[in-house]
């Protein structure tokens, strides 16, 4: 008596009962989404943590990245919610329903697609080629299926115009060779495709009165994704998209500062402070924003990368400029971006220690053999 309350239990949940065999032909099994749902977490909550990271770091990012980072981590941790919600407590419409009258597959806007295990002509299973969602071409190996009449579909699934067609969440088929192959994916279902296979193909041989269902079955020989363990299989994609992840936030990210940061801070010096630069006879002067009458963008070739883990950022670099004055004369100015670690208060009384880039002091003497070590030296210098 306990064990049937668990099996029924853990078929509402969104995966088969129990292992299927001939004692159990006459049990009904029952596969949701629910376990398809959890299976994404891995990969969501890396996702998650790339969106915090640019709440964390927001100098690794541009502007723009860190609004777009908010708004991947509030829709993975949305997601995140909604599935163990949907897996734990409250569970949706089952999508795929085995019984001794047949196969009940649910469709987009609550259809129910019946099939009669009498119509039903083979169980085979497909190597199913698709468009996945990033746009690459994708085989998945050996889906389950089940071969009906040409006749039998069209009337369960009569055409409809383009601009009418319902999504039809879930539903694959395939026609040829005078029939229609209607595909179950495993993975849709929480479930493996070769359970998936035995719990159809047992049913059908078992109620179905078409000829085919006595000939002897074929077994299909077990993949490496069949043998697996399921945590491996929920985990390896999400490890396999960290590992590609990591070396591209390494970098993309603290390749270089964008134009638009390295220019504002040449501003903020030129508005604030002055900037130290050479002028073309070689004298060393700190130019303000009356002195200057044009700027180009700063050139920032020295690049020390931050000792943090992810993301890396730029964390020290020397910037030069060419400065043009009023009289046409240019002028090489230089700074140097620094990382200090400065306390700001969040919320009223409570405080937080926060990584921020800023200017270093340079005195003029300082500025000097900066620019020579960077290649502009002044008329007559040796360079280091």
């Amino acid at each position: 008596m306990v064990p049937d309350i668990l099996s029924d239990y853990l078929s509402q949940r969104g995966g088969p009962s129990v292992v299927d065999d001939q004692d159990d032909v006459q049990r009904t099994l029952k596969y949701g989404s629910e376990r398809y749902l959890v299976s994404q977490i891995p990969l969501l909550g890396i996702l998650l943590m790339l969106g915090v990271a640019t709440q964390v770091w927001p100098s690794a990012v541009p502007w723009q990245g860190y609004f777009v980072g908010a708004g991947l981590a509030l829709a993975s941790f949305a997601y995140i919610v909604f599935a163990l919600w949907r897996r734990y407590v409250a569970p949706g419409p089952q999508r795929l329903v085995l019984s001794p009258d047949g196969i009940d597959q649910r469709l987009s806007h609550g259809r129910i697609l019946h099939i009669p295990w009498d119509e039903v002509q083979g169980v085979v299973s497909v190597d199913q080629s698709v468009i996945n969602i990033v746009g690459l071409p994708q085989t998945i190996l050996k889906v389950p299926a089940v071969v009906v009449s040409e006749r039998f579909y069209d009337g369960a699934m009569p055409e409809q115009p383009w601009l009418k067609r319902s999504l039809n969440w879930g539903h694959f088929a395939e026609r040829g060779n005078g029939g229609v192959r209607i595909l179950f994916r495993p993975a849709f279902l929480g479930t493996r495709g070769r359970d998936l296979r035995q719990a159809i193909e047992t049913r059908w041989r078992a109620f179905s009165g078409h000829p085919n269902a006595k000939l002897p079955p074929s077994e299909d020989e077990p993949t490496a994704a069949d043998m697996a363990p399921s945590w491996v299989r929920r985990w390896t994609p999400a490890a396999l998209l960290l590992l590609a992840a990591l070396p591209a936030l390494y970098f993309t990210l603290s390749a270089q500062l964008s134009e638009e940061t390295r220019s504002s801070y040449l501003g903020q010096l030129l508005d604030k402070d002055g900037v130290a630069a050479r002028l073309a006879d070689g004298r060393m002067v700190r130019l303000h924003r009356s002195d200057v009458a044009a700027a180009g963008i700063p050139d920032c070739p020295e690049t020390t990368r931050s000792k943090t883990w992810i993301p890396t950022y730029v964390a020290t670099t020397s910037c030069t400029a060419v400065l043009t004055l009023p009289s046409g004369e240019r002028a090489t100015a230089v700074f140097r971006l620094v990382t200090q670690t400065q306390t700001v208060e969040y919320q009223f009384g409570k405080f937080r220690e926060q990584v921020a880039r800023v200017v270093a002091p340079l005195s003029l003497e300082e500025a000097d053999a900066l620019l020579c070590r960077l290649g502009h030296c002044g008329p007559g210098a040796r360079k280091p």
